[in-house]
């Protein structure tokens, strides 16, 4: 059994106590033990909710630490990331909470050091309406895989070594959205993932997640595409399968124009099916019954 220390880092921005405080306390019910609890606050401006936070922190004897201003999450798990002493790194969103087992289970799956990271399944929790979610069962080099999606998920899912995040970087700042899954492939294009055919996340949706944001969403796509501009290039396959996928969510969320030209792009690289052209035909015929039916 592994013995050494993880970091957690919980980043937290004006979310009630008693919110943030179910993700505290499904830490600190970890069976594993060898841990260390750093709470980042990213608005302190906010004093009222700043002192209360700063108070339960001390009462809990979890470690305290708030950015300079207001800033966006990738500042705040940057900063949790400077002050981490653990061989191994998870963060938690304030939002959510953790199975009891998680860490334990994941710490072993970390076999080798050529390991970088370990994911698992997970619930989605909306409006009490409970969803096990299994994005996949790779493991190994499966850079070609995640390059498709997000098979991953969010940031409260992984534990990640501090080796593999010292190799290859911090959050990148320039991105709103998407941040995880940029640094997701920044780990696989260099390590191996292990993979926990079990739920141990349970992820809320909050109705002000930055995933709502299509505009957000579209900033993160295109930052991925421009900053892995080669690897895309590279992996025709999972490019056109990314497309496909931010083309049929565009088209969802009434981008039509967005959708559109991400299918072009998809079809000028003639890798797309005629089974793809099927599903393209058909939630174009959605959409426009959609536009129809609200006239």
């Amino acid at each position: 059994m592994k013995t050494e220390k993880i970091s957690i880092i919980i980043t937290t921005f004006n979310r009630p106590l008693n919110i943030l405080s179910r993700a505290v306390e499904s830490v600190k019910k970890q069976t594993y033990q060898n841990k260390q609890i750093i709470i980042i606050n990213s608005a302190p401006e906010n004093k009222e909710l700043k002192q209360k936070i700063n108070k339960y922190a001390i009462d809990n004897k979890v470690e305290y630490y708030e950015t300079e201003k207001k800033s966006n999450a990738c500042i705040a798990r940057n900063l949790g990331i400077s002050k981490a002493k653990g061989e191994y790194i998870a963060f938690l969103d304030d939002d959510d909470e953790w199975i009891e087992e998680k860490l334990e289970k994941q710490i072993d799956k970390f076999d080798s050091e050529i390991v970088g990271m370990v994911y698992c399944d997970f619930y989605i929790i909306n409006k009490n309406k409970i969803k096990k979610v299994q994005y996949s069962k790779k493991e190994g080099n499966v850079l070609g895989d995640l390059l498709k999606k997000n098979m991953i998920g969010g940031c409260s899912i992984p534990l990640i070594s501090k080796k593999a995040i010292d190799d290859c970087g911090n959050f990148d700042m320039n991105f709103k959205s998407s941040q995880d899954y940029d640094m997701w492939i920044r780990i696989c294009k260099k390590y191996q993932v292990r993979h926990i055919g079990q739920p141990l996340v349970k992820y809320y949706i909050s109705p002000d997640a930055i995933t709502r944001s299509i505009q957000k969403r579209i900033d993160g796509w295109e930052n991925l595409i421009n900053k892995h501009e080669e690897l895309y290039l590279n992996n025709k396959k999972s490019s056109n399968y990314f497309f496909n996928v931010i083309a049929s969510e565009l088209i969802k969320f009434g981008e039509f124009d967005k959708g559109i030209y991400y299918y072009k792009k998809a079809i000028k690289d003639k890798k797309i099916s005629i089974n793809n052209l099927m599903i393209i035909k058909g939630i174009l015929k959605y959409a426009l019954y959609s536009i129809r039916c609200k006239k």
